[in-house]
């Protein structure tokens, strides 16, 4: 996998913090962290995550001579909204849970919903205790696959989600591109809609994976594989800065500014294979321009490329003083 590592050293010892703000430093154990998850109720767990998590270091990438770095497919059938909704973007806060783990596809109901990589069944059906979701029923009717991938040490798992009909069974082998259900509206949604999750190692909700990273997505003469950004900014000590960016395509990139936020629940950021944390996905091949504020330093850019079939892995790090 040919990954792009864009380096930028700032002039800046300044740190600056957003989100959450500046939050405790803690040297609680995992297994004291996973007791007092257990034993608060779900609605009040939110608030502590942050308390409770201390941000990971940056993860380690997993070299593969794929001729690609997206290894999955569009998981809509060809008649469907193939685009994932910019407003509900992977790690940003949502209503009923601190952060979307996956990506939405707004879509009548009724449309064809695609296994997006070889693999095995592993569920088929209601999601009514909620053991692949924040809370009991919350995703309705769920398929959930895993995958061995090419160039990939750990398992990737799918989940496709508000289904509102199965067509497969657990253990049933699919290929990629295989029907396995239709999108729907069940469960805890506002609409029609299939949400999808990739989740890295095991199955389980924090092992989440941003999908803008793992989906391939074409350019309008469907053909032209797009690009992805996989961002972060890091102070002298390698910890991660919490602060809002905006990417520009630059020269003839065909794509909006977009408003990226690091990931709300700080257990998404920093993962591998990319450790990133911020990202945005189907970006036509060009230049980009990054840019972002900091308290006492003021606006910050720096120009990027994004590539055919690539992510461009972005760090902005600050030296040492």
């Amino acid at each position: 996998m040919i990954r792009s590592l864009i380096v930028a050293s700032a002039t800046t010892t300044m740190i600056a913090t957003g989100g959450f703000g500046t939050l405790p430093e803690n040297n609680l154990t995992a297994d004291f962290q996973q007791v007092v998850m257990d034993i608060v109720p779900h609605d009040l767990t939110q608030y502590l995550e942050p308390y409770l998590y201390v941000t990971p270091t940056p993860g380690a990438q997993e070299p593969t001579s794929s001729e690609s770095d997206f290894p999955l497919s569009l998981p809509i059938g060809p008649s469907g909204r193939d685009t994932i909704d910019p407003n509900e973007r992977f790690g940003q806060p949502q209503k009923q849970q601190l952060a979307q783990n996956g990506v939405d596809f707004v879509n009548s109901a009724g449309t064809l919903v695609l296994a997006a990589a070889p693999g095995r069944v592993l569920h088929a059906g209601a999601d009514a205790k909620g053991q692949f979701s924040p809370s009991a029923e919350l995703y309705g009717l769920v398929v959930v696959m895993e995958h061995s991938l090419p160039g990939y040490a750990q398992s990737v798992y799918t989940l496709y989600a508000h289904l509102s009909q199965v067509d497969v069974e657990p253990g049933q082998q699919l290929d990629v591109g295989e029907t396995l259900g239709l999108v729907g509206s069940t469960g805890h949604t506002t609409g029609s809609e299939l949400h999808f999750e990739v989740r890295y190692g095991e199955n389980t909700h924090d092992n989440a994976r941003n999908p803008e990273l793992w989906l391939i997505q074409f350019d309008d003469d469907g053909e032209t594989a797009n690009g992805a950004l996989a961002g972060r900014i890091l102070d002298e000590n390698g910890d991660l800065v919490d602060v809002n960016v905006v990417v520009q395509p630059l020269g003839e990139a065909n794509a909006n500014p977009m408003d990226l936020h690091p990931y709300v629940d700080k257990r998404l950021r920093l993962q591998p294979p990319w450790g990133e944390a911020f990202a945005v996905g189907n970006l036509p091949p060009g230049e980009y321009k990054i840019s972002f504020a900091l308290p006492g330093l003021g606006y910050q850019s720096d120009v990027i490329e994004v590539v055919s079939g690539r992510v461009t892995e972005w760090e902005w790090v600050k030296p040492a003083k």
